[in-house]
């Protein structure tokens, strides 16, 4: 197999455990679904912070390939289906950096992968996996 552009512009894993990409390189790499579950004790949480949480749980797509890159996430369904991200953090092994390569931080990488799947169809059709 010819890796691809982005395959071969992917590092691997850093001595803290990150996979160090800036947000370009990150934005062109192919996720795969990898688990999706439901999880009730979500669910009550999320209701007992006022979310309308008719159904939660969590989501995680990876890459596969070679340093694997994961992106995991809490999400909860309203009573007619639709589906959201759940507040928290979205997380991930990647530490997305600036073109100078300086870490944006935990929290800015959180916030972008964020608003990367927010603009993904990202809901699972339905929950297969139990942990």
């Amino acid at each position: 197999m010819i890796p691809s552009t982005s395959d071969a512009m992917l590092p691997g894993f850093s001595f803290d455990g990150y996979v160090r990409l800036t947000f370009d390189v990150f934005a062109q790499l192919t996720f795969q679904h990898k688990l999706a579950w439901e999880d009730p004790d979500l669910s009550r949480e999320l209701r007992a912070e006022c979310f309308p949480a008719f159904r939660a749980g969590y989501c995680e797509w990876e890459t596969g390939k070679g340093s694997a890159i994961s992106v995991g996430w809490a999400w909860f369904a309203i009573a007619d289906g639709k589906m959201f991200i759940a507040p928290g953090y979205v997380n991930s092994n990647v530490m997305l950096v600036t073109q100078e390569s300086y870490d944006l931080g935990a929290f800015k990488t959180s916030e972008l992968l964020r608003a990367w799947l927010s603009s993904l169809h990202w809901q699972p059709e339905r929950i297969l996996e139990q942990p």
